[in-house]
Formats: structure tokens, sequence, C-alpha cells
């Protein structure tokens, strides 16, 4: 047994193992060194063994980042330090959502750090890796009739912006770059005989007609799944670290990234729009080392909208900017004992937000008259909770009129939710969580997905992504 054909080069057998069921039928595990799995079936009174079998998927290093997609949370990005980006699908079975690997955008050949979606149906997303670009991906046509029957039937049309959407994507051999492939006349023969591999796959790819998302094999998720390249996006001197996204009324997206630092001018947050294309916006100095975190905060005031972002430092300063006028609003310095890891809004009206860092502290910030706040606006530390370890992460949404949840990672793997009361005292609940609610090492995300569900996803070094549901009343 072995995989054989283009794809047999990404895999080395780690382990196997073999058993029979009940009924006669015999089967074979696999391992791969790259943590992949693959199984082969041969059912009673059949003489071959069937391969490209489906087995499950998932990370095999640290986890990095994780991304809902806005409109409805159907679709998790994910990406992770095995140079791969995986988008997972739900699917609402009868008893529990189900949550199938969908496609890999991106096969990379760096450790991705950050993936945000710059598109409300999960349709073009942006990825940051170890190095200095920022790559924009589109979604192809084969991804659109995978979710046709269940999310996007009313987006299967191949137009992207004006453009025809590509139908799939390829990736040539020590390239970094995913290009697109079109329906148009080929004129080599290996573009021929690509093309029509691609068109073959293309069924398989499909939808099942009962609505259901159907299993992959590991093969089909490396190789035909990719989505093609659109864009690169250069403004920063080094590697990148982390992003953050927003969905504006108009549509476009508004984009910030951040890269490693260690001087003032090398920690500037770059800003971009991004809707059909891309192009920058505006930067933001105040920072002296590596942005760890950022999150926006839209606050509709009569008929203007007025835009913030929170970031969070290794110089332990946090900063409120005001980007209608891409002005810093109000900076805390040395807000934390050691370096700053993670940021929220814990209400984005009120103007109350959350820092957490390596002291294993949780900080809760007021900011005053906000959003009317002038420049270098006043602030005050309102409350503060200590935790087991490092704060590594954390994600907040509003439940009610007085109190809003907290979500907060730490580096021993421990997830805490705090049901925290928004005006004076401050006083906080903790809920309790399940015991299987935690992961075995450091939690590098925690997200909550769009909708009133109260659905939050958690990444972690230990490889692993956690859904859960939390319910507060």
């Amino acid at each position: 047994m072995a995989i054989v054909g283009e794809q047999g080069h990404f895999y080395g057998f780690f382990s196997a193992t073999y058993g029979e069921w009940a009924d006669g039928s015999r089967i074979v595990f696999a391992s791969t060194y790259t943590g992949a799995l693959f199984q082969w079936q041969q059912k009673v009174g059949d003489s071959l063994w069937q391969s490209a079998v489906p087995m499950f998927t998932g990370h095999n290093r640290a986890v990095t980042d994780l991304d809902w997609q806005c409109s409805g949370g159907s679709v998790l990005a994910t990406v992770s330090r095995d140079m791969t980006c995986r988008l997972f699908i739900r699917e609402d079975a009868k008893s529990i959502p189900k949550w199938t690997e969908a496609g890999r955008p991106q096969v990379h050949g760096h450790e991705i750090f950050a993936s945000k979606f710059v598109e409300r149906n999960g349709l073009k997303l942006a990825t940051a890796a170890e190095e200095k670009a920022i790559r924009l991906f589109d979604a192809p046509r084969t991804f659109l009739d995978i979710l046709g029957p269940t999310i996007y039937s009313s987006l299967l049309g191949t137009q992207n912006g004006g453009k025809d959407r590509a139908k799939g994507a390829s990736r040539m051999a020590l390239s970094l770059t995913n290009q697109p492939i079109y329906d148009s006349v080929v004129t080599t023969s290996r573009s021929r005989v690509q093309d029509a591999k691609q068109e073959s796959k293309s069924g398989e790819l499909g939808g099942e007609k009962d609505g259901r998302i159907p299993f992959r094999t590991e093969a089909m998720l490396q190789q035909d799944t990719l989505w093609p390249e659109s864009e690169q996006l250069f403004a920063h001197s080094n590697n990148l670290h982390c992003l953050a996204s927003h969905s504006l009324d108009s549509g476009s997206f508004i984009l910030a990234s951040a890269s490693v630092a260690k001087s003032r001018r090398e920690a500037a947050i770059q800003l971009w729009i991004v809707k059909d294309s891309a192009y920058e916006w505006g930067t933001l100095n105040g920072h002296e080392l590596t942005v760890t975190d950022m999150r926006f905060n839209q606050f509709q005031e009569g008929c203007t909208d007025r835009m913030f972002l929170l970031s969070v430092s290794r110089d332990r300063s946090w900063i409120v900017w005001d980007l209608s006028m891409q002005r810093m609003m109000t900076r805390k310095k040395s807000a934390h004992s050691r370096m700053i890891l993670a940021c929220a809004w814990l209400d984005w009206k009120r103007g109350l937000v959350a820092t957490g860092g390596r002291d294993k502290c949780v900080h809760l910030w007021g900011i005053s008259n906000f959003p009317e706040s002038s420049p270098e606006a006043q602030h005050e530390l309102l409350r503060t909770w200590r935790f087991s370890g490092a704060v590594t992460a954390m994600d907040a949404r509003v439940i009610g009129s007085t109190q809003n949840v907290l979500i907060v990672g730490l580096e021993n793997g421990a997830l805490h939710a705090l049901l925290v009361d928004v005006e004076p005292p401050f006083e906080a609940t903790e809920i309790l969580l399940p015991s299987n609610a935690k992961h075995g090492r450091a939690v590098t995300c925690v997200r909550f997905q769009p909708g009133p569900e109260g659905v939050f996803a958690s990444s972690s070094e230990d490889s692993s992504v956690l859904v859960a549901h939390l319910r507060c009343s």
C-alpha cells in the first residue's frame, strides 16, 4: 500500500496498524511524518483494497490564529506553524453541529502566524506568515461549488470584482505563490494535462446533493482545494506578526498589520482598505516594540461612523487609536508589569477595554467620555483579575445591557469565562466551563462567532482547535 502519483513526495509514513471488523472487513490506518492520517479498506468479498478513503484531519503543529467568516460565522479559518491555512465548515446535523475541513487555501513554505477574512461572505482571505508580505486569496469556483447547496447558493456566479473567478489554483514545486486556473484554452501539453486533472477533481470536490459537506482525503485537501493568490501587500521591513480586520458599511474591509519590531519605526501599524483590490490607508506610530494584538471597534454616532483600534505591545503599553482622524486617542504606558499579549473591547459603547499579559493579570480600563474623548483622553484602571498563568488570548461579547462575557486563555492551556458587570463596581462572576474545555499548552487565540448563539473558538500551541457553545442564562 502506498501513495502514488504527484502527491507521493509530500509524505513519508511513520507508523501503521491493521485491524478487522466484526463483519470480516479489514482496514489499515497509517500516519505520516507530517501528521496526516490515511486509511485503506477491504470489504468482505472484495479482492482489492480500497484506497483514498477520507480520514480525520487537523493541524499537526501549533495553531497560531483563527477567524470567523463575518456573515453568519459558518466558516472557520485556522493557520498554523505547520505552514497550512485550513477552512472548516459547519454542518448542522440532527444532534450537534459537525465541523468538516473543506479546503486548504494556502499550503506554504513558511510558518503562518495570522489569518483574517476580508470579505463578508468569506470569499477573500488575508494571511501573514514568516515573511514581509501579506498575501490575499480569492475563493475559486470549486470552493463555491462545495458550499453552494448549504451556504453560498446565491453566490455561485463566476464574477469576482468584474473579473472571471478562477476555477481553482495550483502551486509549482519550490514556489510560494498559488497560481489561478481558468477555463481558457491552454497551449502546452503540461497545462492541458493539469487542466484536465483539475476538471476531473472538480466533480469530486463538489457538494453532495443532500447539502452535506463530504469528507476529503489528505491528498485532495493538500493540492486540489488551494485558493488562487490575488495580491501581495508590502509595507513592513520585518516579518509579519499579527493581523486584524473589520467590515465597513461600504462593503469593503479595513485591515491592520504589524510586524516583529525592536524600534518605534518597525512597530508601526499599517492600515489597508480591501475590496476588489487593496491600497494603503495610513500608518500608526506609537509603540516601541512588537504589537501583539489588535482589535477594531466601530461606533455609530448619528449618521456618522467612527472607527477605533485598540492595540497592545511587548513594550507593556496599550493605545486606542481614533481612525477617523488617524491619531492617538489615549495611551497607557507601563500598563502591566510584564509584556501585554492580548486585548479586547469589553464594552465598545462605554469605552471599556481589557488587557492581559505575562504578569498573569487582566486589567479593565475605562476611557473617560468615550467616544467624545479628545486627544490624550483620560483613562483609569477599574478592576484587576489575577489568574494561574500568563494571559495569552482573550475575547469579549455583549450579552445584555449591564453584563458582558470575557473569555480568557492562559499559557497553561486553561480557559476562563467571566460574566462582568459593565457598570460600577465592575464585579465579575466566573462561569463554570466543562472539564474538557481546555488545551494542553498555551492558548494562542480566542474568538466569538458572529451571531447570538454564544459560540466561541480557541486555538492552542498543542495543535488543537476547540469550538464551544457558552450558555450564560
